[in-house]
């Protein structure tokens, strides 16, 4: 399976959960380092990014002008002649009065207007794009491309007629009609005003869902985090069918949670989760009398002293050892609060049978090393899941390590077993 595939099998499974608010991106967005609290905050970021959005600006760049509306008005006056005599007209007047009265005159007059349909749109497009730099412009360094885009609506604004135009009441058939007008630059304004609202009313569909992420994750550095995210919601996708799945904001990086007839799950992304820990104290293995850890617990010491020296940051001087599972599913028995089974997960994004071997050593101290209320867990407590983007097996469980690829992902299941 290529990146292409995995991305679109994710962005599948992405749009079921979203539309039914029962996922949190929020741990992604974070471990990514994007300051973005939402897909509907990231879905207006890839507004912003499109090249519709930037071809709009450049065209506004180069315009001038604005086009009125003009209405004729016709004038029948006796006795005088003002503006432009209507010939015609003046002639139709005379006759439905019996020509008996020469001095009558038809004029007429254009009445210009730039309260246009066409001008609403126009502005509240502008206003709309200059709330949304002024609101996300900072969010990311993925926005350097737009940091332009407030000066070009600016100074467009400050030569145009569009001051004295209201766009407070306008509708979305006012803009559908503008979608169809001869001039680009109010096609175009239409255009991205309709998919604005659409995407401030949360219908983020399919095709937004994949231009969001290739634009924004499909960058070698946040892979990583993307791959994370296909395998947290392959998880929830195979162990639960039922619309009781919801989504909880609190906790420690708490993805989703649902339940079955007998127990009830949470899911969590880096993250030691709720009832875990993950860390070995210094004061456990001080007193060692192994070679080995007796010279690590000094060397360990070592670099902390010369760190607080070096740096400003202090170190955790207490702390031996201490890890964060890349996904963590809690596994409790209904009716009783104390943790029944764990299942950590360590995700690699790599074919590397090296990098992958890298993964399974801190997969296994996750399992040897975790506590439950600060005593190491039961024997058969901890599950271990090692999932990996290519791998020469096909799924193999041996003891408490379940291994999975994109080849190879099938029984993902999470059950009451517990590996002895």
């Amino acid at each position: 399976m290529n990146n292409k595939e995995w991305l679109k099998e994710m962005s599948d499974m992405l749009l079921i959960f979203l539309k039914g608010n029962r996922f949190s991106l929020s741990s992604f967005f974070e471990k990514a380092s994007f300051h973005i609290d939402s897909i509907e905050e990231l879905a207006m970021i890839h507004f912003l990014l499109q090249d519709e959005t930037a071809v709009f600006l450049e065209e506004l760049a180069k315009t001038r002008e604005l086009f009125p509306s003009s209405t004729n008005i016709h004038k029948k006056q006796s006795g005088k002649m003002a503006g432009h005599i209507q010939w015609k007209k003046t002639i139709e007047a005379r006759s439905r009065e019996g020509f008996t009265n020469r001095a009558t005159y038809v004029s007429g007059s254009k009445n210009r207007t730039f309260e246009t349909k066409e001008n609403k749109v126009l502005k509240a497009c502008l206003n709309m794009l200059r709330s949304l730099v002024q609101k996300y412009g900072e969010k990311t360094e993925l926005l350097s491309s737009v940091r332009d885009y407030e000066q070009k609506i600016n100074n467009y604004l400050a030569f145009s007629l569009l001051t004295s135009i209201s766009c407070e009441e306008i509708t979305n058939e006012e803009i559908k009609d503008v979608t169809t007008s001869k001039v680009s630059l109010y096609r175009q304004a239409a255009l991205l005003l309709l998919q604005y609202n659409r995407l401030n009313a949360k219908k983020v569909n399919e095709e937004d869902l994949l231009h969001l992420f290739q634009r924004t994750f499909w960058q070698p550095e946040q892979m990583d985090v993307l791959f994370e995210l296909y395998w947290a919601l392959k998880l929830v996708k195979e162990n639960t069918k039922e619309a009781t799945l919801h989504l909880l904001y609190e906790g420690e990086n708490l993805v989703a949670s649902w339940e079955d007839m007998s127990y009830t799950y949470k899911l969590y992304h880096n993250s030691k989760g709720s009832a875990l820990s993950f860390s070995v104290k210094m004061g456990e293995v001080d007193e060692s009398d192994h070679p080995y850890l007796a010279r690590k617990v000094l060397s360990q010491k070592e670099a902390n002293r010369l760190g607080n020296q070096f740096f400003t940051t202090k170190a955790r001087e207490h702390i031996f050892w201490q890890g964060r599972p890349d996904l963590v599913v809690e596994m409790r028995e209904k009716g009783r609060n104390e943790l029944y089974k764990a299942v950590v997960g360590e995700v690699k994004f790599t074919d590397s049978e090296t990098y992958a071997r890298e993964g399974l050593r801190e997969l296994c101290d996750y399992l040897y090393f975790a506590k439950v209320n600060n005593s190491y867990a039961k024997e058969g407590m901890i599950e271990g899941r090692l999932f990996l983007r290519d791998a020469p097996f096909s799924n193999v469980e041996e003891g408490k390590i379940l291994a999975y690829s994109l080849s190879s992902s099938s029984n993902l299941a999470i059950t009451p077993k517990k590996y002895k």
